[in-house]
């Protein structure tokens, strides 16, 4: 593929540039509404300035679309000093903590890397109260290093889609102080390596209403509300820390849970809610708040099919779980917990500041299911 660099610069409340040069950079408003298919755009990281935008627009409407039949698509990408420069800290999506055969630990570097100030850009929305990013039907658009914020509590999004765009990626960006984080009526969307929360009010979650989409090496903390919802089929779930929320998982849609984290939920670390739900869900540490009243894997009334569940750590923040697994489905058999799960602390280094690697002397180490096929 053969990319056209263009560029941007977030300090331009009303930049005249025209994108080709570094020295004549677009505007981002200018760049996302004017980049076309096979555009690398890169961001000079700066604050943005409050958009000029109707009164309860969307503050960022992407334009331009890459094509899923040609392979083409348009990168918004941030940097700090010169393009590129922030790709030396970008996080490895794997840990480096007993990959395989053994639980996926957290994926702190991305609380580290690649979000933090100076290597992203900061897209303050100054507390308005309209969605923030909005992609009507726009195919294989990429934001990499970006800071979405700020913006009214009662009801904005930061992310929005609308008439099912495709291939979206979202990667090493962070989220905070809104609503609620962002509404995925697309398919094949990824957030990968992203920081979620800080402020995302109860609205909370991303809500996953398309097929086919991926959230990996995510963390997810600081949410009021549910941290994840998937209502369609095909979402995949691997590799998350979750931390606090109501659910960390709210299962609607079909797919597999593996290889992640969820601590200190008030209610269950996950949740099967949809009749047509097939889930999976393996190599996960599940450790709610309370082990007298909460559940790790609960499927209520109406919920589906959990067709495989092995290889989980049970536990709650304040001891033992009381009931690992409840099933309030009327004529539905409650799930064990699996052969191979355990139900004892799996021992965190220091939770306190969210380091949520595994000390030497887990139970859990070396237990997990390995992971397609491979044990390191």
């Amino acid at each position: 593929m053969a990319w056209t660099n263009k560029y941007a610069d977030l300090a331009l409340g009303g930049g005249f540039g025209g994108g080709g040069t570094l020295g004549n950079p677009w505007k981002v408003q200018s760049a996302i509404q004017n980049a076309v298919a096979n555009d690398y755009v890169w961001v000079k990281a700066q604050v943005l300035a409050v958009l000029a935008t109707a009164p309860g627009a969307p503050l960022l409407v992407v334009q331009g679309t890459g094509n899923i039949a040609n392979n083409t698509r348009i990168v918004f990408h941030c940097y700090n000093t010169t393009p590129g420069d922030a790709e030396a800290a970008t996080p490895n999506l794997v840990s480096d903590m007993d990959i395989g055969g053994t639980y996926y630990q957290s994926p702190l570097d991305a609380l580290i890397n690649g979000v933090t100030a100076g290597k992203s850009g900061n897209v303050n929305g100054d507390g308005l109260t309209r969605d923030f990013l909005y992609g009507w039907g726009k195919d294989n658009i990429q934001f990499i290093n970006f800071y979405f914020n700020d913006i009214d509590l009662a009801a904005s999004q930061l992310v929005v889609f609308d008439n099912t765009p495709v291939g979206w990626l979202f990667k090493n960006c962070k989220f905070d102080t809104a609503w609620r984080c962002a509404v995925l009526t697309g398919d094949s969307v990824l957030f990968i390596n992203c920081f979620i929360g800080d402020g995302i009010a109860n609205g909370g979650r991303v809500s996953i209403a398309g097929s086919n989409n991926l959230l990996a090496q995510n963390v997810v903390a600081g949410i009021a509300g549910e941290g994840v919802l998937t209502l369609k089929t095909g979402t995949s779930i691997i590799g998350n820390l979750i931390v606090g929320g109501l659910q960390g998982v709210t299962g609607l849609g079909s797919g597999p849970i593996v290889g992640n984290t969820f601590y200190n939920q008030v209610s269950y670390g996950i949740t099967v809610q949809s009749a047509t739900a097939l889930v999976s869900i393996y190599n996960n540490i599940v450790m709610p708040a309370a082990g007298a009243s909460d559940y790790g894997l609960h499927i209520n009334n109406v919920g589906g099919l959990v067709i495989y569940n092995d290889y989980n750590c049970y536990y709650a923040v304040d001891g033992a779980l009381t009931t690992p697994i409840k099933s309030d489905k009327v004529g539905g058999q409650t799930p064990d917990i699996g052969p191979h799960s355990i139900e004892v602390d799996p021992l965190f280094e220091d939770v306190a500041n969210y380091d949520f690697r595994l000390k030497y002397d887990s139970p859990c180490l070396q237990l997990g299911r390995p992971m397609l096929g491979v044990n390191l």
